[in-house]
């Protein structure tokens, strides 16, 4: 990848930058501090399950609005991952065999409501919670189901898994959620999609449906776009883009286009929105998937040896999209499947909320400037 270095206005030179993901030891997962540890701060659980205690909440996306103050967005299922703790497990459960790896679909159970609607078929499901979030004391309140029927009613197949991951993040057009899109034998692979909400009416609602299609083909699974919080930025007209797709590239809603905009390419997936800074460049949380090393179930023995394992870090980006800074790697509150989904800042503090195994909902409060004293230029 070529990037110019400048200093001012003036183009010095071009150097060529590549960044190759490096094996990782397992061992030295251990070494990996927690959020706080590294960047001081607190972590509260915000919710293990919805009312019907079959369905999980994980994976909460904390975004600021303007009406209606801080909102999280949950996604629930009907399955989770399968853990060897016993704290982790969600309720009736299944034991994995000697035979279940944690790299296989064998990873996912599911307990399914047998409602008529799809017979006796196992089927893996999503829904969508809304909540309102205290800055405060991180708790949540008045959470509501996200009656998701209009948006899906636009698709071009009929919808039962239905989209998960979803970003709460603020649009030109008003609040927008951006999610995963899949669904299985119907669609080749996994698509992002971005929905309108509607929060006028006594029930939450999605009203529109856009599907974005793969520069690479339909067949190349899209996750983890991250959007832009327009309500955060600090000079919108400097900010082109409503996604950083990946490291080098960038997404326009309104044109479907993809734009090369250089700098460090990176390692990295995406996780939260982007939110706005003092300075006109943008923050944002990604991760990083450290372990893909296939380990049995029952041959594990101790908690810090897991079968994957995703790590985090800060990342600012320019008003372009290109990578600036990165804080070194960090765990949330264990080494294991952790993912983050939500950036929002409160006063002094950044709120990052997170989903643990598929099973818990998690927020973070960071102060800010212990994040921007900790951002630095990638390694090389």
């Amino acid at each position: 990848m070529r990037y110019p270095l400048r200093h001012g206005d003036i183009t010095l030179f071009y150097v060529t930058l590549y960044l190759m993901p490096l094996p990782v030891n397992p061992e030295d997962l251990k070494s990996i501090p927690t959020i706080t540890e590294m960047l001081g701060g607190k972590v509260s659980q915000l919710a293990r399950y919805c009312e019907e205690p079959l369905w999980t909440a994980f994976n909460p996306s904390v975004c600021y609005t303007e009406e209606h103050g801080y909102l999280v967005v949950l996604r629930s299922t009907n399955g989770g991952l399968k853990d060897h703790r016993k704290e982790w497990q969600t309720e009736l459960g299944e034991e994995l065999t000697s035979q279940d790896s944690y790299l296989t679909p064998s990873e996912y159970y599911v307990d399914v409501f047998v409602d008529g609607t799809f017979g006796s078929e196992k089927l893996y499901r999503n829904r969508m919670f809304i909540a309102n979030l205290n800055p405060n004391t991180l708790k949540l309140s008045k959470i509501r189901e996200i009656d998701l029927s209009e948006a899906y009613a636009q698709a071009p197949f009929e919808v039962i898994r239905g989209a998960e991951d979803a970003r709460l993040y603020n649009h030109h057009d008003g609040l927008r959620l951006s999610a995963t899109f899949y669904e299985f034998n119907k669609s080749p692979a996994p698509q992002m999609c971005s929905m309108k909400l509607d929060l006028s009416g006594k029930t939450p609602k999605a009203t529109s449906l856009d599907i974005f299609e793969s520069p690479k083909g339909l067949t190349v699974t899209e996750k983890n776009w991250m959007p832009v919080d327009r309500l955060s930025l600090y000079n919108p007209n400097d900010v082109s883009f409503d996604y950083w797709y990946q490291s080098a590239e960038t997404f326009n809603m309104d044109t479907k286009r993809f734009t090369n905009v250089g700098g460090y390419e990176l390692p990295i997936s995406g996780s939260s929105q982007l939110i706005g800074l003092e300075n006109g460049t943008l923050l944002g949380i990604i991760h990083q998937r450290d372990l893909a090393q296939a380990m049995h179930f029952r041959d594990i023995t101790k908690p810090s040896i897991v079968r994957r394992c995703y790590s985090h870090r800060f990342v600012q980006f320019d008003e372009q999209g290109r990578v600036l800074k990165v804080t070194d790697k960090f765990n949330f509150i264990n080494k294991s499947v952790e993912f983050a989904s939500g950036i929002a800042i409160h006063e002094n503090n950044v709120l990052v909320t997170f989903g643990a195994l598929d099973s818990s909902a998690h927020i973070a409060s960071v102060p800010l400037k212990n994040i921007l004293s900790n951002l630095r230029p990638p390694k090389i």
